[in-house]
C-alpha cells in the first residue's frame, strides 16, 4: 500500500517514463537508463497504454526503491527489484551498507534486543505495518551474528567474509545490481576516509 504521506502527484511523476530526473538520467548516460528505458519502449510497443493506477503504482515503487538503495539495478522496469524486498522483513540496504556492516556488535546486540520482545506486528519508517515479531526481526538482523554462531553457519556466506570482522550480509540479501550504487560510494567514503576499513 502506497503511504498517505507519498501524493498521488508526486506518485504519476515519478511513474512517468520521461519524467525530468529520468530525462536527466537519459542525456547524462548514468546508470544504464537510456538503454533500459530504450528497451521498455520497444517491450510496451504496442500494447495498451499503463492506466493512471499502473503509473501510480510504478512510481511509488521507483521511489521507495529509490529511498533503500539511492539508485538501483532497473529504473525503468522496478519489478525485479521490488520483488527482491517484498514479502519478508530486510534491514534497508541503505542503514544496512552504511550504518549497520559498519557497527555490526551495536546493531547486533539492538537486533537481540529487539528480538526479546514480544509482538506481531512491525511499523517500519517508510513503509505499512507489516506481520512479524522476533522471529522475523533474527532473520532480517541474522548476517549480523558471529560467524561462529549456530544462526550465522546457516547463511551461505562467502568463507572469506567470515575473516573480516565488518559483516556483510549473504550476496543474495539484497541484490547485486541494487546495491551497488551503495557499495561505490562505500568505496568512495572509505578511500577518503570516512568509513574505517576492516
Amino acid at each position: 500500500r502506497i503511504p498517505d504521506v507519498l501524493t498521488e502527484r508526486d506518485c504519476l511523476e515519478s511513474g512517468d517514463d520521461s519524467n525530468f530526473a529520468i530525462t536527466c538520467l537519459k542525456l547524462l548516460g548514468f546508470f544504464g537508463v537510456k538503454e533500459k528505458a530504450e528497451a521498455r519502449a520497444r517491450r510496451l510497443e504496442g500494447a495498451a497504454p499503463i492506466t493512471r493506477e499502473e503509473q501510480i503504482l510504478l512510481g511509488w515503487r521507483r521511489n521507495a526503491l529509490i529511498a533503500l538503495y539511492f539508485g538501483f539495478g532497473n529504473l525503468m522496469d522496478p519489478e525485479q527489484s521490488w520483488a527482491g524486498i517484498t514479502g519478508r522483513l530486510v534491514v534497508p540496504p541503505v542503514l544496512g551498507v552504511f550504518v549497520y556492516e559498519n557497527a555490526a556488535a551495536a546493531a547486533r546486540d539492538y537486533a537481540r534486543r529487539v528480538a526479546q520482545w514480544n509482538f506481531q506486528r512491525v511499523i517500519p519508517c517508510h513503509f505499512d505495518v507489516a506481520r512479524g515479531g522476533p522471529n522475523e526481526v533474527r532473520a532480517a538482523f541474522e548476517w549480523l551474528e558471529d560467524p561462529q554462531s549456530a544462526q550465522a553457519l546457516k547463511l551461505r556466506l562467502d568463507p572469506r567474509l567470515r575473516l573480516i570482522p565488518k559483516r556483510r550480509p549473504p550476496a543474495d540479501y539484497w541484490p547485486a545490481a541494487d546495491v551497488k550504487l551503495l557499495r561505490d560510494v562505500e568505496a568512495f567514503l572509505t578511500d577518503v576516509g570516512v568509513i574505517r576499513p576492516n
